[in-house]
């Protein structure tokens, strides 16, 4: 379809919803454009790494949004990682569960279905105790996401964010499993995806 080829041309995502006989829903996604925003005050700006600076490791990006997850990893595979995905938490615990070792690290919303965010962390981190991870959330999510702030290898970002501010935050927290630090208080951006 030209109209899919156009918005991954621009790094962005198509998502459809069809039900017969009652139409269809098509959200396109697109990355806002560096500069179009003015970001607040307090946001933290972390440079993008390069394709060959993030090696090859193996990402899970966690989102019950098809429309965000798509979009997260798309970016992630542009700064040089390999990225899985899945729906919610129940999906991402079985693949950890499957090979706890194969992920270098989560990206994850913390508000899903089935199972949120927090409590998959727990029960990741009850089967794999290092695993580094970046949580995601939205509007309402301050404590939960305060919770995690003094866990290693661990950093909160607050919707809307930055991609660049994403990629930062992902290779904090893969350094930090190295012993760099890597953990830290929840970080705003500007940039919705």
């Amino acid at each position: 379809c030209a109209a899919l080829g156009i918005v991954r041309s621009h790094g962005g995502a198509l998502d459809v919803e069809s039900v017969p006989g009652a139409g269809s829903t098509f959200r396109v996604c697109l990355p806002m454009i560096a500069g179009s925003m003015a970001p607040p005050a307090a946001a933290v700006r972390a440079p993008r790494r390069s394709a060959a600076g993030a090696g090859r490791a193996r990402l899970l990006v966690v989102d019950d949004e098809e429309c965000v997850r798509k979009v997260t990893a798309y970016s992630l595979e542009r700064d040089g990682y390999v990225v899985d995905v899945a729906c919610d938490g129940l999906e991402a615990l079985e693949l950890v569960r499957r090979a706890p070792d194969a992920i270098d690290a989560v990206v994850m919303d913390m508000t899903m279905p089935r199972l949120g965010g927090a409590a998959a962390l727990h029960a990741m981190r009850e089967i794999r105790p290092d695993l580094p991870a970046v949580l995601i959330s939205g509007f309402g999510q301050k404590q939960t996401l305060a919770s995690f702030a003094d866990q290693s290898h661990t950093v909160a970002l607050e919707k809307p964010f930055d991609i660049a501010l994403l990629c930062g935050a992902v290779a904090g927290v893969l350094q930090g499993r190295d012993g760099a630090g890597g953990h830290g208080p929840a970080l705003s951006g500007s940039a919705q995806i």
